[in-house]
């Protein structure tokens, strides 16, 4: 949340932020989309530069790491919208087939 929200604050040029918040006993997803001007995605994908310069890969490798996925959908003038969902179990016990 915290990477998304400074690239809003130094990228976006946005009115507007809203951040979702979704908690049950089995998952913790964050939404955090803006007005700003947004961005080809594409074009940042195939950049590496343009991937690290705005926290792209940290925010998807950060959910990957804790088991969870990482969606980033931009498009020039519209904004940007970032879903991170994290599972809420015990890998432990995913590991050893209790899940």
């Amino acid at each position: 949340m915290q990477e998304a929200l400074s690239n809003v604050e130094r990228h976006a040029k946005a009115t507007r932020v809203t951040v979702g918040l979704d908690i049950d006993p089995t998952r913790l997803k964050v939404t955090i989309g803006d007005n700003g001007v947004g961005f080809d995605m594409d074009t940042v994908l195939r950049d590496p530069e343009k991937w690290d310069h705005f926290g792209i890969r940290g925010i998807l490798e950060r959910a990957r790491l804790v088991g969870g996925e990482g969606k980033i959908e931009s498009k020039k003038g519209r904004g940007t919208t970032i879903v991170v969902d994290i599972p809420l179990v015990n890998k432990e016990t995913i590991a050893h087939g209790k899940n």
